[in-house]
């Protein structure tokens, strides 16, 4: 296109590693998405890409446009009167967890496993000489380790999960269709159902 064909160029929102602006081009609108700065020591984005090449057209996501893996840079198709999921409408979340049990059954591969513990090191490691702004990180963590055991002695399936499932990025569409968005941090993860025992849910109800 020509650069006199892209017009209305608003900011949509500043998340917490993106700048988003809304625009359009030919009688269409779209939404551009640029990484904030230090995005890269967080984001991996050609594995982000491989991740939207191995969902498709599966009618998951929205429509990718254009993606960069090198920079991040993104386009996608703007969604005319969608809204995101309300936490609080019980019927909202029952929807949101059928669309994320839907996916998870198409039970995708990719190459990239998202594991927990070694993120943990791996966001303290950005930090350097600097400690937690939370008084109560260390206590925290020593509960989080506590399950660590238990977790890697349970039966896994891994399968590619969305790792970012909060309200904001799930769609809500105007045909009544629902979009899992925001495939940033996704990856190879447990999605087997197991039965907790009565130590685990204990140690849960004490806040570990």
């Amino acid at each position: 296109v020509k650069l006199e064909d892209i017009i209305d160029i608003t900011v949509l929102k500043k998340g917490m590693t993106n700048r988003s602006f809304l625009f359009r081009c030919k009688d269409k609108k779209y939404i551009m998405r640029i990484p904030g700065e230090g995005t890269d020591k967080l984001i991996n984005r050609r594995q982000e890409t491989e991740v939207y090449k191995v969902i498709g057209n599966n009618n998951i996501s929205d429509k990718i446009i254009y993606i960069n893996a090198d920079n991040g840079y993104k386009i996608t198709e703007y969604m005319e009167n969608a809204r995101v999921c309300n936490p609080q409408n019980a019927e909202d979340v029952k929807c949101c967890m059928e669309k994320l049990r839907e996916f998870h059954n198409m039970r995708f591969q990719v190459k990239n496993e998202f594991n927990l513990f070694e993120q943990i090191d791996f966001y303290e490691s950005l930090w350097g000489n600097e400690k937690s702004v939370y008084r109560d990180y260390p206590e925290t963590k020593k509960r989080v380790y506590e399950l660590k055991a238990y977790i890697d002695a349970q039966p896994k399936e891994t399968i590619l999960s969305h790792i970012d499932s909060v309200p904001d990025n799930f769609l809500f569409t105007e045909s009544g269709e629902i979009k899992l968005i925001d495939w940033e941090y996704a990856g190879m993860q447990n999605a087997s159902r197991i039965k907790p025992t009565k130590s685990s849910v204990g140690s849960a109800r004490n806040g570990s």
